[in-house]
Formats: structure tokens, sequence, C-alpha cells
């Protein structure tokens, strides 16, 4: 679904757009991103075991990408904590139905198409719909929990000053430095567990398309980019070799490093002047509309369809590799979920 609305306006806040152009791109970009990550995702574990250059372009990609989710959140924070709920009822419905039904229709093609006919159950159905079908599923179930709570969290939103909400952020981006330590040796006495998670996301995202930035927002976006890139990139290299094994911690989405990708990568796409014409722009438009659709059967087409031809992150080296099979995943998973929306009955219901 397109995401071409109006951004609330008010004082000290930004005008109403009447074409979102960037948020389309903005979508896109984090599809095409999420594909990225995937392709790459599995150099990495192989730490010593590849050369160190190949490695290194592995991770090197996968930090460029890893705030694709964040920026799907704050899509969501932008958009769904802008607009008036009728009802509580009419908003979860609504919300459940539109996620739901695509999500279990895919649910139940991995089950089949990732287990032989002859093991499949009830059980095992209910865990696989448990559990999840495929490992990114686990976005949905995240995206599910954030719908029940935006009801509640959108009307101290709406109601709230510019301060307030920053007070909260700021707090958040604390929390995002010292939550994870709980399961460290050191123990914090301070609880901040209840600013913590995705809902950060969320809210990052109404604030950034609400609220006027000062100074330069494009300036402001490329600083918090880099630096975030260069924290997530030197600090897996550097904190992976002092382990002597692959160790992911920066690459976790509730880290700042991350959160100041995803805000400068937002911010950016947010005041980019964007011609509605172009062909980046069309592209981008198309590629937002059948976002979920793509992020729910891209596995299945690298797994079932581009890896039987050894079309992967080795068919050539990484650097091009990496890149030439995220671009034809994303150009079959789209085109496939384009064609299954023209199919009678079922169509409406695959993204």
């Amino acid at each position: 679904m397109s995401v071409s609305e109006s951004i609330i306006s008010g004082e000290g806040k930004i005008r109403k757009d009447a074409n979102v152009v960037w948020a389309d791109n903005l979508r896109a970009l984090a599809t095409v991103s999420v594909i990225l990550l995937h392709v790459g995702a599995g150099i990495l574990s192989k730490y010593g075991q590849v050369p160190g250059m190949i490695w290194i372009t592995g991770n090197f990609y996968d930090s460029l990408v890893r705030a694709c989710v964040p920026i799907f959140v704050m899509l969501s924070g932008a958009f769904l904590l802008t607009r008036d709920i009728p009802s509580i009822q009419a908003f979860v419905h609504k919300r459940l139905t539109r996620i739901l039904i695509p999500f279990l229709l895919w649910s139940f093609l991995y089950i089949f198409l990732y287990n032989e006919l002859s093991e499949i159950n009830l059980r095992l159905i209910a865990k696989n719909l448990w559990q999840g079908s495929s490992f990114h599923f686990w976005y949905v179930y995240m995206l599910i929990g954030l719908y029940f709570f935006i009801p509640i969290i959108l009307k101290w939103v709406r109601h709230s000053m510019q301060n307030e909400i920053l007070y909260f952020l700021f707090i958040w981006l604390v929390a995002l430095l010292f939550v994870p330590l709980v399961d460290t040796k050191f123990k914090m006495p301070l609880d901040l567990t209840y600013f913590s998670g995705f809902l950060g996301y969320l809210i990052l995202g109404y604030y950034l398309s609400t609220f006027k930035l000062k100074g330069s927002p494009l300036v402001l976006a490329t600083g918090l980019f880099v630096t975030g890139f260069l924290l997530t990139f030197l600090g897996t290299h550097y904190l992976t070799r002092w382990m002597g094994y692959f160790t992911g911690h920066l690459y976790d989405y509730l880290t700042v490093n991350v959160a100041l990708m995803a805000a400068g990568i937002f911010i950016f796409y947010r005041n980019f002047p964007f011609s509605s014409t172009s062909l980046f722009s069309k592209t981008g438009g198309f590629l937002a509309k059948y976002s979920y659709g793509i992020y729910l059967v891209h596995i299945l087409v690298l797994d079932k369809i581009l890896q039987p031809f050894n079309i992967n992150y080795m068919f050539v080296h990484p650097v091009i590799g990496i890149p030439v099979t995220a671009l034809a995943c994303t150009v079959i998973s789209a085109l496939l979920i384009y064609l299954l929306t023209k199919l009678p009955f079922i169509g409406r219901y695959v993204n």
C-alpha cells in the first residue's frame, strides 16, 4: 500500500504535503535494504572461514542497511500517529485485517514449501504459526504488538508539546545505551525498560515527520548517518576481531548507532526535493505499493528461485554478488507480487 498521504499541520509543525513522494521512496529503500541485508548475512557467521576482505565486504553491506526495519516502523509512526482514530475497535480491526491475512497466507505457503508433506500436521502448523514459519516473520509479530499500543500512545503524542516528545526520545536513547547491559555482569539500578523497544522508533518517525528541524536538515542527516554507520561497521569489525568470532551486538536494531543511521536516512528523505515524475520516484512508488508482499515473499525467492541457479552473494565476488543478487530478488519479488495481485479472489490478499 502506498503511503502518499498528508502530514499533520499546526503551529511549529510541517505543513501538509499534497504528495509525500519522499515516503514512498523511503519505503522502497527500506524494502531493498532488508533484502540486501538477508543476501549478505550468510557471510558474517563465517568469520575466520572466508578471506578477510570477503568478510569485510559482508560487514560493510550489512552495516550499511541496518536501519531498514527501524525505517519501516518510523514510517508507521509518521502516518498512523497523525490520523484520527474513530474507535479502537475500528483501528485494530482494519490494521490487523490488513496485516494478518497476507501474513497467514504466506505463512501457510512457507510451511508447505519448507517441510515434507508427510510431516505436516496440526501440531507443526500451530508451532510454525506461533514461532513464525520463516525467520523474517518476527517483524510482523512485532508490528502487531505496536498496532495494539498505537490507540493508547496516539492521544499522548497528539496532545504533547515538542519538548515533551523530545523528553521521551532522549530517555529512549539513554535506554538503548544501557538496557542491553541488564544481561551482563553490570546490573543497572535504574530501570529504563519502560522506555525501550520499537515504540521509540514509532514516536521518532512521528517527531521527524511533524516538527521542523533547525539548521540544515540534509547536513544533519548526513552527519547522523555517517556517524551511525561508522560505529556499526568499525565497531562490529573490531569487536569480532577481539572476540575471535562474529560479534553482532552493534547490528541490533535497538542500539544507538542504528538509531542514528535510521534518523539520518529518514531526515534526508523527508527533506530532499524529490520529483514525483522522475523514474526514481515512479519506481519507488511501485515498490512501496507492494512492499509488504515483497517483504513476505523475498526469502522464498532467494531460496527457491535464485539459489537453485547458484545466484547468491558468492556467484561472483560479494562486492558485486551481494547487490546484484539483492537487485534480482527485488525485481522478481516485486513482479511476482504484482502479478499475484491481479488474480481473482486471492489477489487482494497477497499484499
